[in-house]
This record gives C-alpha cells, structure tokens and sequence, in this order.
C-alpha cells in the first residue's frame, strides 16, 4: 500500500473530500510513520545519486535531495574520475578563482540546507558539464507513490493513527 492509497483509505473513511483534509492527513500520516520508524529502530535514510551539471565559470555546485555526500564523481570523463574531498577552508588555500578548467579534482562542502548540499570544486568550470554526488538521504518522509519501510501487514498502524487524530480533530471543532 502506498502513501497516497493509505491517505485516501483516511479519507474515505472519514468521508473528506476537500485539499485542505487531504493535506492534513498527509501530515498526520507521515508524523505516524517518522515516530513509528524511529521507534522500531528502522533505517531512515536511504542511498541516492543526484546528477547536476556545472554552471560556466563557477566553481560552485549545489545537489537537492540529499543530506550527506559520501562521494563526488566526475561522469563527463572517462573513465569516471572519483574527487578527493577535502576540507573548505583547504579549498579556498588552493585559490579555485584562478583555475578553470573541466578537470576538478577535490571537493568540499561549503554550505548546507535542508533539503541541498552546496559544494565548491578546486577549478571552475569551463564549460557545463555533468557531475554526481552520491550518498544518503532522509527516507522518514514518504512520497506519494512510496510504500512504507515495514511489511504491508502494519500499514493500518498509519491509516489507524491518522484516523484517530483526525477523530480527535473533529471533536474540538
């Protein structure tokens, strides 16, 4: 069962037809599945590789949807070259601005959000060209056609946890 077919299994049972409930109980379904993964000890995160393209003359890259960078891959060379992480303050010793080229081969982070990770090369680039980060990122919140991390057979924990918030929810109204 996937996110969105235990979010409309809430709502038909409680009848809501409206985008404003259907938001609510996607709330409320994914709260329950955050507490219900982090209490049975689950793995919340999960691997990805997140491809960008460099910006012509900038040493910066920023890859969304990730929330920890293992490894950098250059996969417009062939082969694939793998960069060396390094620390920020390590890079900017190495004065980037000066160096453009297509050829980097050091990395750091240089900022982070929560949902993005920004890095800076040891060279800018020279033309666009395609980069990988690969590494992890947060699985605690489901998508819509994601299925939760445990046998389907517990899935009415969620639809069971949301009815009873929205129950509750409709009593104090």
């Amino acid at each position: 069962m996937t996110f969105d077919a235990i979010v409309t299994d809430v709502l038909g049972i409680l009848g809501l037809t409206s985008a404003e409930a259907r938001t609510q109980v996607r709330r409320s379904v994914d709260r329950r599945y955050r507490r219900l993964t982090s209490s049975l000890g689950l793995d919340t995160t999960r691997r990805v590789e997140i491809s960008t393209n460099t910006t012509i003359g900038s040493n910066i890259v920023t890859f969304n949807g990730i929330e920890k960078i293992e490894r950098v891959v250059d996969v417009s060379s062939t082969p694939y070259r793998i960069l060396s992480e390094v620390l920020y303050p390590e890079l900017r010793d190495l004065n980037p601005e000066s160096h453009t080229s297509n050829d980097p081969y050091r990395w750091a982070v240089k900022s982070t959000t929560s949902g993005s990770i920004t890095i800076a090369l040891d060279a800018k680039a020279s033309t666009s060209y395609a980069i990988k980060a690969e590494g992890l990122a947060s699985s605690n919140k489901l998508l819509e056609n994601q299925e939760p991390a445990f046998a389907e057979s517990f899935h009415d924990i969620l639809v069971e946890g949301a009815l009873a918030e929205e129950y509750r929810r409709m009593r104090q109204l």
